[in-house]
């Protein structure tokens, strides 16, 4: 982590730099929204994504799938207890802590709109099996949901009736073009909407 800290992120920054305003590595707060830009664009980080809202995640559960399942395959919604995990764990949210954790991570969303539109939150961690190392402290923290692969076309297909798709979840380029090929490509079938006066 200490390489992480001292090279990589150094020279992230230095790049960064080149398409917006480097930031304070010093400074928790722009440190955070850096690491959660970073993550949203694919960029290994501490950091682990989660959505406040269950349909978003089912929308990433879903898009996942392969598009044509095995008839055992399944996908998995989890839900943490990050509230209860806070009162009753304390967690550190110390990348240099030598102790293994699991933290509640705030950053702020600055010019990170897939975060906005996936209503991201984050949690930061120095651990590798984060299932197995949250289990390990009981089993009231985190909660599995499995659901049948075979379902992803309904799924996605409701789930863009909702207004969640690639193209508001990706409020940009890639994710209008993500949105047309799931519609034309991936899903085969076109959407069409008539409203009638």
């Amino acid at each position: 982590m200490q390489i992480y800290l001292s090279e990589i992120m150094y020279d992230v920054n230095y790049q960064f730099s080149t398409i917006d305003t480097p930031v304070n590595l010093q400074n928790g707060t722009e440190f955070g929204a850096l690491l959660a830009r970073l993550q949203h664009h694919g960029f290994p980080t501490p950091l682990l994504d989660w959505t406040l809202s269950p349909y978003i995640a089912a929308y990433f559960a879903f898009k996942g799938a392969p598009l044509a399942p095995k008839p055992l395959d399944s996908v998995s919604i989890f839900m943490f207890d990050i509230d209860r995990w806070v009162s009753e764990v304390k967690p550190s949210n110390n990348l240099l802590d030598s102790n293994l954790f699991v933290g509640d991570f705030v950053p702020y969303a600055t010019n990170n709109q897939r975060m906005v539109r996936q209503m991201g939150v984050t949690t930061i961690t120095n651990v590798a099996d984060i299932q197995t190392f949250i289990m390990s402290k009981g089993q009231h923290y985190l909660f599995k949901i499995d659901m049948p692969a075979s379902e992803r076309n309904i799924a996605m297909k409701e789930l863009n009736l909702m207004g969640i798709n690639d193209r508001t979840m990706f409020p940009d380029f890639d994710g209008l073009c993500k949105h047309l090929k799931e519609v034309h490509f991936d899903n085969k079938q076109k959407y069409h909407y008539h409203h009638l006066h």
